[in-house]
């Protein structure tokens, strides 16, 4: 469907549209939201003024109080039950059906534990090799794990005949907190609860949906201009059941909006990729116009050339030669086309001492115990290189931020030759360049790939990685600008850029 809108700057979606950008999230509800999950003062006035922030895996960075953040520190620790907690637990056999953890703010959280007989007893017991005696609590349950499993696998042993009659199963799994088997299903009836209650027993249904599919967007991934600028014809990645139902198309004097709509299942989805593409009719030419997805807002990334550019340049195949020569050459070896032809011609790419000394370096690149100690210490560690220039013998050079000599001593006990370690004085962490590369990288992600202006006003950046053996992160870049070197040097001296084209959509 196409929905042509005047000569507004933005579009004003119609309400039959599927496709419309979701408001923008309100930091403050979000996080009011995730504080009363913990029982935490929710008052709008009052989180406002918390300056400590608590990372938690769930909400993310959590605006807390002092106090705040030790209860989430403590109730983190709470949960799983270490060795000897499981132990006590299996060895009660069918008494034991489970835990849920416990907030009580302003009290410390706990574990609340389910046994099915003599829960007082059994609390004691465990109380004696636990870790946090005093965070443990009991109650008694009516059903045994054994009981919940064996109900839970009949449950789903019927997905067929519940099928017929009008239930289509999505979860099912048991609940130690209500001690119940849960079923998610899909289904039009409004007996659901009634019907597995006096099927099954202590079941708990939850109907997600009445149909078993939906519509739902998909994003795009690029966007071809044909040759007239009339049609676009929009690339992205399906799967999991989904069906194209249409593509909706919103115009207006300064952008275009794409909308893909779906028919997806409801519920559990497999994951496969498959690549989808759909051809999207415009109503004028698209000239200059800004291409936008309609279920996110952001830019969808241009695909070959606009009408009246020249096509994108062809890339040239690296040959079989081309890259043997540039191995050998990296590794300081005789690298000129006619000799290394021969080798080619007698089906080697080295010669019998360059491959046993190959063979050593590539030792060196694989060496665990150095790896597994490098990442115990990463602290200190600022990356590995193996420096490999034949015919002399291969090394490990290690760089180290601080207590070099210590780690030295320690590296050349766990290598197989102590002379194949050396070290030297590191400025930075190899976590701090993998940072860094991070942070680029999702600066660009947050400007659709671009940064400071987009397209060719900007700087496409295709990645950015920290490499621990150079010791520099090295950001691959398209862009017609020639300050590239000085943009990046915000994110540190030792970023390091390389100009791979002058044209962003010729890189999609």
């Amino acid at each position: 469907m196409a929905v042509l809108l005047g000569l507004t700057p933005a579009p004003a979606y119609s309400q039959g549209l599927v496709c419309v950008p979701p408001p923008a999230p309100d930091p403050l509800q979000q996080a009011i939201a995730a504080r009363r999950e913990y029982g935490f003062n929710t008052d709008p006035a009052y989180v406002r003024t918390l300056t400590h922030t608590y990372q938690s895996l769930d909400t993310g960075p959590l605006p807390v109080s002092a106090a705040e953040a030790r209860y989430l520190r403590a109730r983190a620790r709470l949960s799983p039950l270490d060795a000897a907690e499981r132990r006590y637990v299996r060895s009660l056999g069918a008494d034991y059906a489970g835990y849920t953890l416990k907030d009580a703010w302003p009290q410390p959280a706990y574990l609340l534990m389910h046994f099915t007989r003599d829960p007082r007893g059994h609390l004691a017991g465990l109380k004696r090799v636990a870790r946090f005696p005093r965070a443990l609590r009991a109650d008694r349950v009516r059903y045994t794990w054994r009981t919940l499993g064996r109900l839970q696998d009949r449950v789903s042993d019927d997905d067929r005949a519940l099928q017929r009659a009008g239930f289509q199963l999505e979860t099912v799994y048991i609940d130690e907190d209500t001690n119940r088997v849960v079923v998610e299903l899909v289904t039009a009836r409004d007996d659901a609860a009634a019907y597995f209650r006096k099927r099954y027993g202590p079941v708990r249904t939850v109907v997600i949906a009445r149909e078993p599919t939906k519509l739902e967007c998909n994003h795009a991934d690029t966007f071809t201009i044909a040759p007239d600028g009339m049609s676009l014809t929009i690339a992205w990645g399906t799967g999991g059941g989904a069906k194209t139902e249409r593509i909706e198309v919103t115009e207006s004097a300064g952008r275009v909006d794409i909308g893909i709509v779906e028919r997806v299942p409801v519920g559990a989805r497999t994951l496969e990729l498959i690549p989808a593409q759909a051809v999207a009719a415009l109503s004028q030419p698209l000239a200059g116009r800004a291409v936008y997805d309609a279920s996110n807002g952001k830019r969808i990334l241009q695909s070959g050339p606009s009408p009246g550019d020249p096509p994108c340049p062809a890339k040239p195949a690296s040959s079989e030669l081309e890259r043997v020569m540039k191995e050998r050459a990296d590794y300081g070896m005789r690298a000129d086309a006619a000799y290394v032809q021969s080798l080619l011609d007698d089906d080697r790419e080295y010669t019998e001492p360059e491959r046993r000394w190959v063979k050593s370096v590539e030792r060196l690149e694989f060496d665990q115990r150095i790896d597994d100690y490098t990442t115990h210490y990463r602290k200190d560690w600022g990356g590995t290189a193996v420096v490999a220039d034949y015919p002399a013998k291969p090394y490990l050079l290690i760089r180290l931020t601080k207590r070099i000599r210590f780690h030295t001593r320690e590296l050349k006990k766990l290598a197989r030759r102590p002379d194949e370690i050396r070290t030297v004085k590191a400025v930075h962490t190899a976590d701090e360049l993998y940072e860094t590369a991070d942070r680029i990288n999702q600066d660009a992600l947050a400007g659709d790939g671009f940064l400071d202006g987009y397209g060719r006003a900007g700087f496409r950046v295709l990645v950015a990685n920290g490499q621990d053996d150079t010791a520099d992160v090295v950001v691959q870049v398209i862009t017609t600008r020639t300050d590239a070197a000085a943009y990046f040097a915000r994110y540190g001296d030792y970023v390091k850029v390389e100009v791979v084209g002058d044209r962003f959509e010729c890189f999609s």
